[in-house]
């Protein structure tokens, strides 16, 4: 239900490089530079609107959109929905990044129920970082509680 805005962006970086004389390779490098220099501005913009929230949670939020569509090989172009940002994105990620110390990292950030996740979302999509479609709600995200979903993560993990 949510997608990633910016592939026409990096699209057009790398056609204006190799129009310049640039390698691909070096073309892409630099697209994913300028997006990455592009969203930092972007969540840094959001932040000094919403300060709620630490500029970290919210590039936690965007990468772990982008670590749905990397680990379902979607295409940017497709939708995920609200259960699969926060089942196998947000919380996944988070625990890839800090283990056992994911929820505390959370809680830290202020990041106490998936609601919270939702206003992020929600911001991200104001700023029009992430896509939402008609049928997108984001009062999806009320639903989940972060403390079963890790501890259902963790028990999980020890299970494989």
């Amino acid at each position: 239900m949510y997608k990633l805005l910016g592939s026409s962006v990096v699209e057009q970086v790398t056609v204006n490089h190799l129009v310049a004389g640039s390698s691909p390779a070096r073309a892409a490098i630099f697209s994913m530079e300028k997006i990455s220099k592009c969203l930092e501005n972007r969540i840094e913009e959001i932040v000094a609107y919403y300060p709620d929230y630490s500029c970290e949670m919210y590039k936690h939020v965007f990468q772990a959109t982008e670590f749905v569509f990397q680990q379902s090989r979607r295409l940017p172009e497709q939708h995920i929905s609200s259960t699969q940002l926060m089942v196998e994105g947000v919380v996944p990620l988070a625990i890839k990044k800090w283990g056992m110390l994911a929820f505390s990292v959370f809680r830290f950030w202020g990041i106490e129920t998936g609601a919270d996740v939702g206003k992020i979302v929600a911001r991200l999509v104001e700023f029009k970082v992430l896509k939402q479609d008609e049928e997108d709600r984001l009062e999806e995200f009320h639903t989940f509680q972060l403390e079963e979903l890790f501890a259902h993560a963790f028990k999980n993990q020890k299970n494989l």
